[in-house]
C-alpha cells in the first residue's frame, strides 16, 4: 500500500512538474491562454501529491513501530517534525 501511495504521489508530482516545464520552455506569460490553463492545473497536481507522501511517511513510521524498530521510528518522526518546524519558521 505504501509503495502505491508513493507511486501515486510521484505521478502527480511528475505531471505537475511536466506542466510547469512546458510553461518554462514555451516562454508563455500571463495573458496567454496556455499559461492561464496550465498553471493552475500544474500547481493543483503538485498540491494533490503532498497528502500521498505524508500518508506514506506515516505508514513508514507505523511499520517501523510494528517491527520493534523504535529508534528508527523516532528518527523518522523527529526528522519530519524538525523539517516542518523549519519550514513554518521560514514562512512566518
Amino acid at each position: 500500500m505504501r509503495k502505491k501511495l508513493v507511486m501515486a504521489g510521484a505521478l502527480f508530482c511528475g505531471l505537475g512538474l511536466l506542466g510547469l516545464a512546458v510553461l518554462f520552455v514555451s516562454g508563455t506569460a500571463y495573458p496567454d491562454t496556455l499559461f492561464n490553463l496550465l498553471t493552475p492545473v500544474s500547481l493543483l497536481l503538485l498540491i494533490i501529491a503532498i497528502p500521498f507522501f505524508a500518508v506514506a511517511w506515516i505508514m513508514t513510521i507505523h511499520r517501523e513501530i510494528q517491527e520493534k524498530h523504535h529508534g528508527i521510528a523516532a528518527l523518522w518522526a523527529i526528522s519530519g517534525l524538525l523539517l516542518m518546524i523549519y519550514e513554518l519558521c521560514r514562512i512566518l
